[in-house]
């Protein structure tokens, strides 16, 4: 990782007079600007040079962002320039949870400068009297707590050691599923989106960010040289095959629609049902994100992949080179169980599937990932009316869990009408005293999947961004 794949290639000199920062910082009409540069110690010769601009989204709002501010330095270091003026000629861009994910990699292909991402990685494990836990566990004792089978003092010793490092949420839930994403499309490193947060490897990966990302200037190659169709389609295998998030199926099409790819929630759901399900994350398997880096990282779940056919090689990526080129000499390894080769998949088809039909007009995914069978028995969360359910009457007015003890059902199916972020994450507590320990859900909304109350996976629904919006929900 010391170098960049092909980076012996001779890269052309840069051309200031065609860069955005020339309207800054080229002629003496801009003598004005360059003071303000001078003032922040550029030298004549750093401001004619190329003017890279460093985002981060680091806050203290949670432990998903909290390592970035130390990964966004090492790459202002690397590229010896930190922009403060009003035209970027290329794009870093470091995010930690969820939608920050999506929105810099859509602000990309927005701008189409050069740029690479970069994930902040996901958090490490805690461990609870002997066995590795998550915040997923924290919900599931929420539920065992309300019935009463849970002390407590046992519920404050989990969710102390529950979450112990920075990062985003270890599962396959929204950030670990798009920074998947984010290598097989091509706009991130290989091996940069499996590595925990806490590990001082992440800031070579940031250092050699910022000298790809000048590659990347110097070739004049664009993020919609990147994300092509069938690098849409790649990055829908990837999601398919690790059990991802069903919300990447909203922010691949609003991608597309960025880099003017026509790409519908249908045609994600057409990747999901040819790919098959290969790797055993959580929530609906076994492993974590750090176990996948343990194994060899983002480029083995990829290699398996593309050895079965279910990955179009031939796509550019940010290093100059074809994905198959980067995967070349990457191995699945033997004697492991987290990454499964695709002649012996955990399912035929990807960990989620698409539907479509009167309650979901515009196509719905359901992630069936660790899905359980057995019978169902539906009823409506308080305050979300659905007139239009076509329900029997007596379901559609259960407003108790108590009310289902006559069904004695496997599953309880609930659903929510918002239009937010869905925040219900657990079953309410009558559903655990009558021994409903599984339930599905479905919701209008995003919805983040490490939303399972019980051991069993919860499935989610979302509705599509309307054709020609321009949507990232």
């Amino acid at each position: 990782m010391d170098d960049l794949p092909g980076r012996d290639r001779a890269a052309p000199p840069y051309d200031k007079f065609k860069l955005p920062s020339r309207h800054t910082t080229v002629g003496p009409e801009r003598a004005p600007h360059r003071p303000f540069l001078y003032a922040m110690g550029l030298s004549a010769r750093d401001i004619a040079q190329p003017f890279v601009g460093v985002v981060s989204t680091w806050n203290e709002a949670a432990p998903c962002n909290i390592a970035l501010r130390r990964q966004a330095q090492a790459i202002a270091d690397s590229v010896e320039l930190t922009m403060r003026g009003h035209c970027y000629d290329a794009l870093v861009g470091v995010a930690g949870c969820d939608k920050t994910l999506p929105g810099l990699m859509m602000a990309m292909l927005r701008l189409n400068v050069p740029s690479v991402f970069l994930y902040g990685g996901s958090i490490l494990p805690g461990r609870f009297r002997g066995r590795d836990v998550t915040v997923l566990d924290v919900f599931e004792a929420v539920g065992a707590h309300g019935a009463g089978t849970i002390s407590d003092a046992n519920l404050a010793e989990l969710e102390a050691v529950a979450c112990p490092s920075a990062g985003s949420c270890g599962g396959q839930y929204t950030a670990n599923s798009m920074a998947y994403v984010s290598e097989a499309i091509g706009l991130a490193l290989p091996g940069s989106a499996s590595t925990p947060a806490p590990y001082e490897s992440r800031d070579r990966f940031a250092e050699l960010a910022g000298k790809t990302v000048m590659d990347l200037l110097a070739r004049g190659l664009r993020p919609r040289d990147i994300v092509t169709r069938k690098a849409l389609e790649n990055a829908a295998a990837v999601v398919a095959a690790t059990g991802g998030s069903t919300n990447a199926a909203l922010h691949l099409p609003a991608m597309a629609h960025e880099a003017g790819i026509a790409f519908d929630i249908f045609d994600v759901a057409a990747v999901f049902k040819r790919t098959p399900l290969i790797a055993d994350l959580k929530p609906g398997g076994r492993y974590l994100a750090k176990d996948v880096h343990e194994i060899g990282g983002v480029p083995v779940v990829l290699k398996a992949l593309l050895d079965g056919g279910f990955l179009h090689g031939e796509c550019l990526t940010v290093t100059g080179r074809s994905l198959a080129e980067n995967l070349d000499g990457v191995r699945l390894p033997q004697g492991q169980d987290v990454v499964r080769p695709t002649t012996n998949p955990l399912s035929p088809t990807g960990g989620l599937v698409g539907l479509s039909g009167n309650l979901a007009p515009e196509g719905a995914i359901v992630k069936v990932a660790g899905l359980h069978t057995g019978v169902v028995v539906l009823f409506v969360q308080i305050g979300a009316p659905c007139s239009k359910n076509p329900l029997p009457d007596k379901h559609l007015r259960i407003r108790d869990f108590r009310e289902l003890r006559p069904f004695r059902a496997d599953w309880c199916a609930f659903g929510s009408g918002g239009l937010t972020m869905s925040a219900l994450r657990t079953p309410p507590r009558s559903a655990w005293r009558v021994g409903h320990r599984r339930h599905a859900g479905t919701s209008r909304s995003s919805r983040s999947t490490s939303a399972a109350g019980c051991p069993a996976l919860w499935s989610a629904r979302h509705r599509s961004p309307r054709r020609g919006s321009r949507v990232c929900a």
